[in-house]
């Protein structure tokens, strides 16, 4: 019985230890698997960070050489004048290459050492293989361990990275390049040999790296330049034009003018050359207007009115849109009149006529010589007509006369001219405008006449070089010299004296082609006297024409050293100098090759408007100096004797006039052909009843003062069809197409587009040689004696090429830009300070980029 109770406590007490025994192992067995997963997730988690460590420092080594590579090749480039090559050494592929090895096609090895300093991929794989190492990791690309890479050879180890490091370099936007990057067939081994990483670095898709251009020097400047000019890439504000804003303000409205276009600067103040904007019309003195409501009255005074930011928009007002002191240019689609079929004036009559260039070359911004005169193809009847029913001053001197005309364009706009005689008894005047007429060209001018106020002239001023005709107090344009004159009804009186120099002009000539002053004076007594008009250079050598009286007449004097003795003496002086005579004093300055300056004095019309042409020549030959660059025009005279002579002036002006041959002078001018269709009196044109001088007309109002301070501070803007910084640093646009096709694929990648369009990749600055805005350059051209060319386009790639390079031609004809490098001859705005002596010029491809087509259309004078 105990036996059995034993046998039952043992069976019972095994029964419950082989739960125990199958929890232990259980437990046993759980904690083995928990340990090793732990140790794996360990793992995981360690090679986790140690890839993702990988693919950070390789982002920040792609940063690191990706600059360090485009400073190399900018400096290369700008220190060597060498540009890379569009076909063999592209842009990207040294860019790449650089960054791989430190070595590239198109870049010397020298400069390559000298700035990549070994801050390349190559050289971070062997770093981060050595951390790695210390870690108790071993890295391998493609199975080769990169220690075995660094033995290879230079072209085997370059060929080795090439296939496995797959980097592309390029232009992400205008301003900006990409590096896309991914290291192929990557194995990290631990210490046991184990792979712990296979694929690729990053483990998914590509390292970016976006890299800059801002502030880096565009190495085509200095390169172009011999060094002699530099220039960084700094954006303009209105970065991308074509995408964004555009450099300039513009207010649509309803507009009435003569002229197509007003350039001029906006105020809130009505003086003139100031184009007045605001709410309402403030009163008459401005030249032009913008209000946000009105009525145009006189198309004289160019004017838009219902003003809105967009075609047929809500009115805005032009004061919340425009700011005082800014450029501005208003364009018309139609001037009041639109053609020469329309009445531009309210005079009665008009007689059409041709105006052709016979002077054997082209008459560049020149003062044309209208005479109406049966010595041109103009008949009696119609000469007859046009004086007899003309109102007049009826004064017995025709050079004091006024008349009661005006005179138009085509376009009918109204031309500056001077009349300077009237005279009905003969039928004959002279008329001086202002024009450009290309060798043979003709122009149709309309002369508008019949009952009104006579008139000298319409801003004579503006025809010529210098002009003063003394209705103004003389001060304004002479200065004292050696005595002071006195002035009375339009005539300025200089007293005798013994070798005066009387007054002089204040300002300078600013003129160094061959010029005339033209003059009319004459002496208040039969005495010793000569008297005439002085011009000096710029070394104060001083020549003086006079005509030299008496008793009997001298003739024509010429002093080249002084006043005694004369170089050349005619020997036709007049009679009887108490009457006016106008003379020509014609000077031509260095433009042959003994240097040889040649003067030549003329007097040329008698107080009757007879030609009386006595003239005496002299040249500088015999001199021991040359005539510089003109300066001042003085008044001269010096008389002796008991009875001491004034001289009295009527008027003096200065006129280009031709290096050679007489086309342009007395008495008929025969290089200028004046000609009319209207022979007979019933071809005399009479104003149509009730005829209508304003026309309204759709008009646009710019404010340019955005784009203008872009081109004072020389900077760029993204345009598509610009170069961009690897074409720049290629000088060749071959590779535009492929590199723009980089740029769009970079900017789906990372999503970077403006909306639905891309980003461009090109780039613009512009280069202008003139003080104002470019001093720099403009020194460089003096120095390297370079007279800009027009129609140049002032785009930097272009311009640098055709100036310094072959005289190459990129882009198409530059056009000049209304109110900044042009405005109108014929109607200067005197607050712009001649905006044609700006060489600035625009291809239309570009305009159209910067200021859309519209405001190309508007802007540029083509």
């Amino acid at each position: 019985m105990r036996k059995r109770r034993a046998y039952i406590i043992n069976s019972t007490v095994i029964l419950l230890i082989i739960p125990l025994i199958l929890l232990l192992a259980t437990y046993e067995d759980v904690s083995s698997q928990i340990v090793f997963y732990q140790s794996e997730r360990m793992q995981v988690e360690r090679t986790y960070r140690v890839v993702s460590y990988i693919e950070m420092d390789f982002q920040r080594t792609l940063e690191i050489s990706g600059k360090r590579a485009v400073v190399t090749v900018v400096d290369y480039i700008a220190s060597t004048g060498n540009f890379l090559s569009a076909s063999s050494s592209p842009a990207n592929i040294t860019i790449r290459d650089l960054m791989l090895v430190e070595e590239a096609q198109g870049v010397s090895q020298q400069y390559a050492d000298k700035l990549m300093k070994d801050q390349t991929v190559f050289r971070w794989l062997l770093n981060i293989s050595s951390e790695l190492d210390k870690q108790g990791y071993t890295l391998e690309v493609d199975d080769t361990a990169i220690s075995d890479v660094a033995s290879m050879s230079r072209d085997k180890r370059k060929e080795f990275l090439r296939k496995n490091v797959d980097i592309t370099v390029a232009p992400l936007d205008s301003f900006r390049i990409v590096v896309r990057a991914r290291i192929d067939n990557v194995k990290i081994y631990d210490s046991a040999n184990n792979v712990v990483y296979q694929g690729t670095i990053p483990r998914d898709g590509y390292v970016y790296s976006i890299v800059s251009i801002e502030e880096l020097e565009d190495p085509m400047f200095s390169a172009l330049t011999g060094g002699r000019y530099f220039r960084s890439i700094r954006p303009c504000n209105y970065t991308y034009p074509e995408l964004i804003d555009r450099p300039i303000k513009v207010l649509y409205g309803d507009g009435a003018s003569t002229v197509y276009h007003y350039p001029g600067v906006y105020s809130k103040t009505t003086d003139i050359g100031n184009i007045f904007f605001g709410n309402a019309y403030p009163g008459d003195g401005a030249s032009a207007y913008v209000i946000k409501s009105g009525t145009p009255t006189d198309p004289s005074i160019p004017m838009i009115v219902n003003t809105s930011l967009t075609e047929g928009g809500d009115l805005a007002d032009p004061s919340k849109v425009f700011k005082t002191g800014d450029l501005g240019v208003l364009a018309f689609d139609e001037t009041s009149g639109g053609g020469s079929n329309s009445w531009c004036s309210g005079l009665e009559y008009r007689l059409n006529i041709t105006v052709t260039n016979n002077a054997g070359e082209d008459l560049n911004d020149y003062q044309i010589p209208i005479l109406l005169s049966t010595a041109k193809d103009l008949t009696t009847q119609v000469l007859g007509f046009l004086f007899s029913h003309t109102d007049y001053s009826e004064n017995q001197d025709p050079f004091k006369n006024g008349a009661a005309i005006e005179i138009y364009d085509e376009n009918c706009r109204p031309v500056p001219f001077w009349i300077e005689y009237w005279s009905p008894r003969k039928s004959k005047a002279l008329i001086w405008i202002r024009d450009s007429l290309e060798d043979r060209e003709s122009k149709t001018y309309s002369i508008y006449f019949g009952e009104g106020t006579p008139t000298k002239g319409y801003h004579p001023e503006q025809v010529f070089l210098f002009f003063d005709d003394f209705t103004d107090p003389w001060t304004e344009k002479w200065q004292e010299v050696d005595d002071t004159p006195t002035q009375s009804g339009g005539e300025l009186t200089i007293p005798g004296g013994n070798s005066y120099y009387v007054v002089r002009t204040k300002e300078t000539l600013d003129y160094s082609d061959s010029f005339a002053i033209r003059f009319r004076m004459k002496g208040t007594a039969n005495s010793d006297w000569d008297s005439g008009v002085g011009i000096d250079d710029v070394l104060r050598h001083t020549v003086l024409f006079t005509d030299d009286y008496s008793g009997s007449g001298d003739g024509m004097a010429i002093h080249l050293a002084g006043w005694w003795p004369a170089t050349a003496v005619g020997d036709g002086g007049r009679a009887d100098i108490r009457t006016f005579n106008t003379y020509e004093a014609q000077v031509v300055p260095l433009t042959n090759i003994l240097r040889i300056t040649e003067f030549t004095f003329r007097d040329i019309l008698d107080q009757d408007a007879n030609a009386i042409s006595r003239q005496e020549r002299a040249d500088t030959r015999s001199l021991g100096w040359t005539f510089g660059t003109p300066q001042y025009v003085y008044l001269v005279t010096d008389t002796d004797g008991s009875t001491i002579p004034d001289t009295i002036f009527d008027y003096v002006l200065v006129r280009k006039h031709p290096s050679s041959g007489d086309l342009l002078d007395d008495p008929n001018f025969n290089g200028i052909k004046v000609s009319s269709p209207q022979k007979l009196r019933r071809d005399i044109e009479e104003k149509p009843e009730g005829s209508s001088s304003i026309t309204i007309t759709p008009a646009r109002a710019y404010d340019l003062q955005p784009f203008v301070e872009c081109l004072m501070d020389q900077r760029y803007f993204g345009t598509y069809s610009g170069w961009s910084f690897f074409e720049r640093l290629e000088n060749s646009n071959r590779n535009h197409e492929g590199y723009v096709r980089l740029a769009k694929r970079m900017q789906d990648e990372l999503g970077i587009k403006y909306g639905n369009e891309y980003y461009p990749i090109g780039l613009v600055s512009f280069m202008i040689p003139h003080r104002v805005y470019d001093e720099k350059l403009f020194n460089i051209f003096v120095s390297l004696q370079i007279a800009p060319e027009e129609g140049v386009s002032s785009a930097d790639y272009n311009f640098l090429n055709h100036y310094f390079k072959s005289r190459d031609v990129i882009s198409s004809t530059g056009y000049r830009v209304w109110g900044i490098s042009y405005e109108d001859p014929n109607n200067p705005n005197p607050n712009l300070h001649n905006p044609r002596e700006v060489p600035f010029f625009i291809d239309y491809e570009t305009a159209t980029a910067i200021f859309g087509t519209e405001g190309a259309n508007d802007l540029l004078k083509r």
